[in-house]
């Protein structure tokens, strides 16, 4: 479970370095990698296309993984990322689902995240009592 989590964290680190020469090292060739909007790559060579296409708009600023959870051959990790893209920035909270291969890499990750944390923390319930 250590290596997956050693493998999530160093992708993550890809993201703040910008060097996206690392991707096979966390993904085999055959990755599906479905962003929270829905955007869905398929295979590495999207995903890397994907993060080049990104670069140029967009800058990782943190990403901190707060647990992982384990199961058989799947991860999932929560996270705090903050960015700036084209000049916006922004921070939401987040989960990240993964399947590993046999090899260790990734063979599909989904992303989910907290759109209520991209503006302001949605609490609609404050007049009520919290008993």
């Amino acid at each position: 479970m250590q290596r997956r989590e050693k493998l999530f964290q160093a992708y993550c680190d890809v993201w703040l370095t910008r060097d996206g020469s690392r991707l096979g090292e966390f993904f085999t060739d055959d990755a599906l990698y479905v962003e929270s909007d829905g955007s869905r790559y398929e295979g590495l060579g999207q995903i890397r296309a994907w993060f080049a296409a990104w670069l140029p708009h967009g800058e990782v600023l943190a990403w901190q993984v707060r647990r992982y959870l384990h199961q058989c051959d799947a991860s999932a990790a929560e996270w705090t990322f903050r960015c700036r893209y084209d000049g916006v920035e922004s921070e939401f909270d987040g989960v990240t689902l993964m399947t590993f291969s046999s090899d260790g890499k990734i063979s599909c990750l989904r992303e989910f995240a907290a759109k209520a944390c991209w503006e302001k923390t949605a609490e609609p319930f404050t007049n009520v009592e919290k008993k």
